[in-house]
């Protein structure tokens, strides 16, 4: 709604009213209703009102705008100690004594009216005028409302048009006085304070408009590349307090990845790890090492040491150096034996543990330079096997007789037992034996699963496995008409597997694994009898239509007339078989 004023020289009858505005509430057929303060609506002729502006002022900003002498005419509520209706209120600035902070302060003193009245305490000031209240216009807490119209409204210059304008049509700026006019022309707001500031002051900056004050509390200008860049986006070099955008600061610095030390990256004090942080160089020589062999870098953990030597080695030069092979590899076989010797070759895998406390590696480099002096590291190597913590030593094809005179089993049996090297004790390795296929007929193998097949007990028991891990090496699953018929085997984790590949080998799979030399020898005894056994009989003597017939009893007393395997004849004689 808007406001309006009553004209004095027509309405003299209601000088309650001359200094105050009122609301326009309705004006119809010459007739106007309004309304002052909470007062009841009255009517009056249309002629008789005059419209107004009315603007809002704390003191503070209006102390700001006038000047001694000023007459103020208020309209509104205002908080001076206490709420004061100042609505229709006359005052004048002046100087009043302020006994507390002795010193003489600028005031706005408050009347009624210019008659004697009842409303407060009357002083006399300057001009002889009575005062009801005084407040200092630098109380923030206080604030007044300004009319302004065309009757008896004040002119004021304006600062920078230096025409006479209206008090309500002044805006401080800057402590200057300046007309509407002049502000549309000559000032814009600041995007981000919302004062007004000389167009040609502004800073254009993202598509905004900021003052000086605002830009420098917004922007920062880039130590480096010189461009400015917003405040929440810029970076601190710890180094040397300057400000970087964050391109320039990722060229010029990076921080230590452990530490979070800040580093320039000129000073090449940094190193960046396999991770592809960069780290300061005690950090980093916490986290990592360098491989002696290639000069990679490493984590420490992931270091292979050579006790020996002290050297550190990364995975795969440790795998180069280490004799232990990999689970596919397969060499050149180096067959031994004899000139008058048959053509039976055996060849072992015996799956063996190493202490928890040393890597396999290392104690395979150990037991390997103890072969070299021996003079026996060319009849055998070392192959990683992902069912054990160790490695598998395998064997080239010997013959029997070779292995005797020139394996020396005692002697390294004896070395990996002294060494804390474990093989029967852990229940999950084993001592798979392989023979040459070249060695037997078709019905040479038909006669070895029959026997196996037929003697499986007394097999199995001088395999020492005890139940344990028979998953790995089951009994032949074919039937002896199918064996007969010479069926192929499906997969290869039977006690004799026939499946090797291209190793053309027969694999004996049932033995547990040992490091005493009297069980690993009797059990290469064992092999090569059986081998030999079936060669030298009948099918029938492992068949019959009618029964199956025991087989067993003429093996072991073929054992002892061969002369041949001393050692497995000891364990027949005292009736071990285990």
């Amino acid at each position: 709604m808007s406001k309006t004023r009553i004209k004095l020289s027509s309405y003299s009858g209601h000088r309650k009213y001359d200094r105050q505005s009122a609301t326009l509430i309705d004006n119809m057929d010459g007739i106007a209703l309004i309304q002052f303060c909470d007062e009841v609506p009255i009517s009056l002729p249309s002629d008789l009102i005059i419209p107004v502006n009315v603007k809002k002022y704390t003191l503070t900003e209006y102390s700001q705008i006038v000047k001694v002498g000023d007459w103020v005419r208020t309209n509104g509520d205002g908080n001076i100690k206490e709420v004061i209706t100042l609505e229709g209120q006359v005052g004048e600035i002046g100087n009043y004594y302020d006994e507390i902070n002795q010193t003489e302060k600028s005031a706005l003193f408050i009347w009624q009216n210019r008659f004697p009245g009842n409303s407060g305490k009357k002083n006399q000031i300057k001009k002889g005028f009575d005062y009801s209240w005084m407040v200092f216009l630098d109380n923030k807490d206080a604030f007044i409302e300004l009319i302004t119209g065309k009757d008896n409204s004040p002119k004021v210059k304006c600062s920078c048009c230096e025409k006479e304008v209206e008090l309500f049509d002044l805006d401080l700026i800057n402590k200057k006085r300046i007309c509407v006019t002049c502000l549309q022309n000559l000032y814009t707001k600041c995007d981000e304070c919302g004062s007004f500031i000389e167009k040609d002051k502004l800073i254009l900056q993202d598509g905004k408009l900021y003052c000086s004050s605002c830009h420098k509390k917004v922007y920062i200008e880039c130590s480096c590349c010189k461009v400015i860049v917003y405040k929440d986006q810029i970076k601190i070099g710890k180094k040397d307090k300057k400000y970087y955008c964050a391109n320039c600061y990722s060229q010029l610095f990076t921080s230590c990845g452990g530490c979070k030390l800040e580093m320039f990256k000129k000073d090449n004090l940094h190193r960046q790890g396999i991770d592809g942080s960069y780290y300061c160089k005690p950090c980093f020589n916490e986290r990592f090492g360098t491989c002696d062999k290639c000069g990679n870098y490493q984590y420490h953990d992931d270091l292979r040491i050579d006790e020996d030597t002290g050297k550190k080695y990364c995975l795969n030069c440790w795998r180069q150096i280490a004799p232990i092979k990999d689970y596919r590899f397969v060499p050149k076989y180096e067959f031994q034996k004899f000139a008058w010797e048959n053509t039976l070759f055996l060849g072992f895998e015996l799956e063996i543990d190493t202490p928890p406390n040393i890597l396999p590696e290392q104690v395979a480099i150990r037991f390997s330079n103890f072969l070299k002096k021996e003079g026996i590291n060319d009849y055998m190597y070392f192959k990683h096997d992902g069912s054990i913590k160790g490695f598998e030593l395998v064997t080239h094809p010997l013959t029997l007789q070779f292995m005797h005179k020139n394996l020396k089993m005692k002697t390294w049996l004896s070395w990996l037992a002294s060494n804390n090297c474990t093989s029967y004790d852990n229940e999950h390795c084993g001592l798979h034996i392989h023979v040459n296929k070249k060695f037997f007929k078709v019905l040479d193998v038909v006669k070895l699963r029959l026997f196996i097949k037929n003697n499986w007990e007394p097999v199995v028991k001088f395999s020492q496995r005890n139940g344990i891990g028979m998953s790995y090496c089951s009994p032949d699953p074919a039937s002896v008409k199918e064996i007969l018929g010479c069926r192929a085997q499906q997969g290869r984790y039977w006690a004799l597997n026939l499946n090797t590949g291209d190793k053309q080998t027969i694999e004996f799979r049932i033995f547990r694994g040992t490091l005493r030399h009297e069980r690993l020898i009797a059990t290469m005894q064992f092999i090569d009898a059986i081998c030999h056994f079936v060669k030298t009989i009948g099918i029938t003597s492992l068949y019959n239509e009618k029964i199956k017939k025991d087989s067993w009893a003429p093996f072991l007393e073929w054992c002892q007339k061969s002369n041949r395997y001393d050692h497995l004849v000891k364990l027949i004689k005292r009736g071990k078989l285990r």
